[in-house]
C-alpha cells in the first residue's frame, strides 16, 4: 500500500518514521510512505535523546487562514504524488487530514476522496479552512457572551500560575444556552487546556495562548471555525482508523471522540492502547493497530 503521512506538533516527517517504526515493521515492507512535512518552526527539547529530527507543525494558530494554506499544500503534493491507498496522521496531523477530508466532501460532494481509508493517531480539535463556515450558529453563540462569560470560560481552566484544572468544566453554568452552543463552549474550552498541556508536557516555547485565545473571543470573525458533529452534517465517507492512549489526557481523548464521530459510524474502527499521546511500540498495541489498518484497508475495497 501506499501511505501519505502528517507528522503530529513539534515533531516532523523524520520523527513520525521514528515513531511508527514498529507498526510499519509489522506491516511488512511492501509499502511505501510519503510524508509532507509542516512550514511551522516549533521550539521544543522534550524529545532530544528519544527522537532526532526536525521539530514543526503545519499551523500554530487555530484560524482559517492557516488552515487553507495548510490544504493548498496538500492538494499540490496530491496532484503530483498520487494514487495513495490511505493517509496516515499523528495527532495535529490527523486533525489535518479531517478537516481536509470533510473540506473535500463539502466542496466537491460528487467526487471520490483522495484515500480509500484513514488512519488516525489521536485528532484533535478540527479547523475548517472556510472562515465563513457555520458562521451564523457560532455568532449566534458567541453573542450570547458577555465578558463576564468570557471570563468564566478562560479563568474557570487556568489559575494565576497559567495551570489547567483536572475538570474545567464545573465552572460552566451558562444558561442562556442551547446544548449545541454549550458544546461549542465545551470544545473551545478542551482546546485550551489541550494546547497549554502540549506546551507544558512537551516543553514547547511559551507563546501565551491565555491572550490570543481571549482576542479570538473578543473578535467574532477570528473565532475558530470548527467542524463539529452538533452542527456539521457531513462525515467523512471512507472507513477510518482511531487510535488513542487510555493513558492520555481527558481533553485530549475528549477531542478525539468529538473527530471520530465526524466520520461515518458504520467504517469507524477503534484501538484504544495502554499508553499516552504517543503511538504505540510494544507488541500488544501495534499488532492491534495493524489488525486495524487490515481491516481498513479491506473494508476500503469494498463498493458501499
Amino acid at each position: 500500500m501506499r501511505f501519505l503521512c502528517f507528522h503530529g506538533y513539534g515533531t516532523s516527517s523524520e520523527i513520525f518514521e521514528q515513531q511508527f517504526a514498529s507498526i510499519a515493521r509489522a506491516l511488512g515492507d511492501h509499502h511505501e510512505y510519503v510524508y509532507l512535512d509542516g512550514e511551522v518552526i516549533v521550539t521544543r527539547t522534550e524529545l532530544a535523546g528519544i527522537f532526532h529530527g526536525d521539530t514543526l507543525g503545519y499551523y500554530s494558530g487555530c484560524n482559517s487562514e492557516q488552515i487553507a494554506h495548510v490544504h493548498e499544500n496538500v492538494t499540490e503534493l496530491l496532484a503530483t504524488e498520487e494514487p495513495f491507498d490511505a493517509v496516515l496522521a499523528n495527532s495535529q496531523g490527523a486533525s489535518l487530514a479531517i478537516s481536509y477530508l470533510l473540506h473535500q466532501q463539502i466542496q466537491y460532494p460528487n467526487k471520490a476522496l483522495p484515500f480509500r481509508f484513514a488512519v488516525f493517531f489521536t485528532p484533535g480539535v478540527v479547523i475548517s479552512p472556510d472562515r465563513e463556515y457555520k458562521s451564523k450558529e457560532i455568532l449566534s453563540f458567541l453573542d450570547k457572551l458577555n465578558q463576564d462569560d468570557i471570563n468564566k470560560i478562560l479563568m474557570g481552566i487556568l489559575d494565576r500560575n497559567g495551570q489547567t484544572m483536572i475538570e474545567p468544566m464545573k465552572f460552566i453554568g451558562l444558561s442562556n444556552l442551547s446544548a449545541a452552543e454549550r458544546e461549542l463552549c465545551l470544545n473551545l474550552v478542551q482546546h485550551i487546556d489541550t494546547l497549554l498541556l502540549t506546551r507544558r508536557n512537551f516543553k514547547v516555547a511559551e507563546t501565551n495562548a491565555y491572550p490570543d485565545m481571549t482576542a479570538q473571543l473578543d473578535c467574532r470573525d477570528k473565532f475558530p471555525r470548527f467542524f463539529h458533529p452538533v452542527y456539521t452534517d457531513e462525515r467523512i465517507s471512507i472507513p477510518t482508523v482511531h487510535v488513542i492512549g487510555s493513558g492520555d489526557n481527558q481533553a485530549v481523548k475528549r477531542l478525539a471522540e468529538v473527530a471520530k464521530m465526524l466520520c461515518t459510524k458504520e467504517k469507524v474502527i477503534s484501538v484504544v492502547h495502554r499508553g499516552a499521546h504517543e503511538i504505540p511500540n510494544k507488541s500488544e498495541g501495534v499488532e492491534a493497530v495493524v489488525r486495524a489498518i487490515e481491516k481498513a484497508d479491506f473494508m476500503g475495497q469494498r463498493v458501499w
